[in-house]
């Protein structure tokens, strides 16, 4: 797993297969699954402006991670 990648996992208290399994889903889909990412956010007791900005952090770092390594 890439530094920024185990980085996000443990900042944010995720198991890296979930952050892993978000880039897959938004390099099919085209989007992430914001319920599932609060959900597990919400799991970690964090309060309504951490999950937010986590959440917004963790879609940032999805989307960045699908333009630098997508075949376009």
């Amino acid at each position: 797993m890439p530094l920024r990648q185990l980085l996000i996992s443990q900042e944010h208290h995720l198991s890296e297969d979930f952050v892993n399994e978000q880039i897959s889903d938004y390099n099919f889909y085209g989007k992430t699954k914001d319920k599932e990412i609060i959900d597990k956010l919400s799991a970690n007791g964090l309060g309504f402006r951490e999950k937010r900005q986590a959440k917004r952090e963790i879609k940032d770092f999805v989307s960045t991670i699908d333009r630098k390594y997508s075949l376009s």
